[in-house]
């Protein structure tokens, strides 16, 4: 009989202790992994990097920037997108990654457009990331042949020199018949006005 009670309380002190260890174990879990720790992500689009690393200090979380690019509707320095996003739960302590707009206008380089056609030349700058482009033609010997590219000032913008890429370029074109270039418009002059004086003349005879 007394056997069976030392087994007993042997067995009942062998649970205590597993259940005990247990609890420890998930406590120390607790504390290592900071359980309901977590803090609620700001939505921070839009805010330049300081307002952005002063909101999230106030969360305990890091400010890390890791991309930037060029957006014309948004002001530079401003974030664009961020990770987590608004409203997700992470840790205390750990870093919000951000793409900002960058500060500065991409710049793209100015490729060869001599002695190719028109057609060519546009391709050539727009495939480059230029955007705005707009043709000059100028008296030359050739038809639709490429000549230079300028600014909107008119200074020449040489191979290989760094522009804003959505810059005003000049596409310099050469024409043989240049004259006729600025007078389509005016040669439909004539006919416009010989088709109101056919109608005033109709008009007469049928009052006659």
């Amino acid at each position: 009989m007394k056997s069976l009670t030392k087994f007993v309380i042997n067995i009942g002190l062998m649970i205590l202790l597993a259940i005990a260890g247990i609890w420890v174990i998930m406590a120390l879990l607790k504390v290592y992994t900071n359980h309901n720790d977590a803090v609620v992500v700001p939505d921070i689009k839009g805010m330049t990097i300081e307002e952005a690393q002063t909101l999230l200090a106030s969360q305990d979380l890091i400010l890390n920037v890791t991309d930037s690019v060029y957006s014309s509707t948004h002001p530079r320095g401003v974030i664009l997108e961020f990770t987590p996003g608004g409203g997700a739960k992470i840790k205390r302590h750990r870093s919000v990654y951000a793409t900002i707009n960058t500060f500065q206008i991409a710049q793209k380089r100015i490729p060869k457009i001599s002695e190719v056609s028109m057609r060519q030349a546009e391709a050539l700058l727009r495939s480059s990331g230029f955007t705005n482009i707009s043709i000059a033609y100028v008296s030359g010997p050739y038809n639709d042949l490429a000549l230079r590219v300028t600014d909107a000032s008119g200074r020449e913008l040489k191979e290989g020199t760094l522009v804003a890429y959505n810059s005003k370029l000049i596409l310099e074109v050469s024409s043989n018949n240049i004259n006729s270039l600025y007078n389509e418009d005016a040669m439909l002059a004539p006919e416009d006005s010989l088709g109101t004086g056919e109608d005033e003349a109709q008009i007469d005879e049928d009052f006659l």
